[in-house]
């Protein structure tokens, strides 16, 4: 064998580790993310869960934690609940649209946000029309679960929810969903005079996709609760319910138990439900870095790659 040809053979060689080391380390990497993205993915679903709050929700009994959670958060001025979904949160109002965005009830940075009202609401809900903005989260979280009244039969069979301000607690009756855009001027123009307040009920008749019929006056006050739809980014979907003196009782309490979850038991289930590409992408690096580890120890026995010098 010439110098020439032993020389080739040291550099495929050396080129042999690096590539196995390369392998190696972008195996390492990808797992590292994929990891990560695992776990990020997790926290983000397991705090926008409802059970998180329900200390404080205020009940006839016992206003104290709720109290506890304004004192702790100004922001926090109320609770909205829709009986049989897990859309059971604290309100929060300041003077812009974005804070709550991004921020947590607690006002800590948090992708899920927090269930808002419209800064151009008077904080009373003694207007015409009030707008609540939450995020469309898979899981039900935040207004995720208001997908479920675009079902005939899920809308027929929910009707009630309820609002708690300034200690005062108001029943909420589901008017109507409706399906919207983004720049649909008339359904996100929060406290409508007096003369357009006809007008802004034939745009909720028009857009709805299951509605009831209810009576509707001058003096009422109507609730939307808006999020994002999956359709297109400049796609809404808009819970409608009025405002009524009357809280009716929950029907469905142990579905809300069910959904909600509490403690380890929420974080395991949260875990179960990370997307499945994650799982598929992690399974590939595993089997990489496998291969790997089973190709280095085949080389080994065969003695590939050992150095000629003895």
């Amino acid at each position: 064998m010439t110098l020439f040809e032993i020389w080739k053979l040291e550099v495929v060689h050396i080129l042999g580790h690096c590539l196995d080391f390369l392998i190696l380390v972008g195996t390492i990497f990808l797992l590292i993310i994929g990891g990560y993205a695992l776990f990020d993915s997790t926290q983000i679903y397991t705090v926008a869960s409802s059970s998180n709050f329900t200390v404080y929700r205020p009940t006839i009994q016992s206003k104290e934690s709720f109290g506890e959670l304004q004192k702790s958060n100004p922001d926090v001025i109320g609770w909205i609940d829709i009986y049989g979904t897990n859309i059971s949160y604290p309100l929060t109002y300041t003077d812009n649209n974005t804070k709550y965005v991004d921020t947590d009830v607690h006002g800590d940075y948090s992708l899920s946000g927090n269930p808002f009202l419209d800064a151009r609401n008077m904080k009373d809900f003694s207007e015409f029309n009030s707008i609540i903005y939450g995020h469309h989260m898979s899981h039900g979280y935040m207004f995720g679960d208001i997908d479920k009244f675009l079902e005939k039969d899920f809308f027929d069979t929910h009707k009630y929810g309820y609002l708690f301000e300034n200690g005062t607690a108001h029943g909420i009756t589901i008017m109507a969903v409706v399906k919207a855009d983004a720049y649909d001027i008339p359904m996100f123009y929060p406290a409508v005079p007096i003369d357009l307040q006809k007008d802004l009920l034939n745009e909720v008749n028009d857009g709805a996709i299951n509605r009831r019929d209810l009576d509707i006056s001058d003096d009422d006050h109507l609730v939307f609760l808006a999020t994002c739809s999956p359709e297109s980014e400049y796609a809404r979907t808009i819970l409608v319910g009025k405002l009524t003196l009357k809280v009716e009782e929950n029907p469905f309490p142990d579905e809300k138990d069910s959904l909600n979850g509490s403690g380890a038991d929420t974080m395991a289930n949260e875990w179960n439900k990370v997307t499945i590409i994650h799982w598929i992408l992690d399974g590939i690096m595993i089997m990489l870095l496998v291969g790997y580890i089973v190709k280095k120890k085949y080389k080994a026995k065969r003695g590939i790659g050992v150095s000629k010098e003895r």
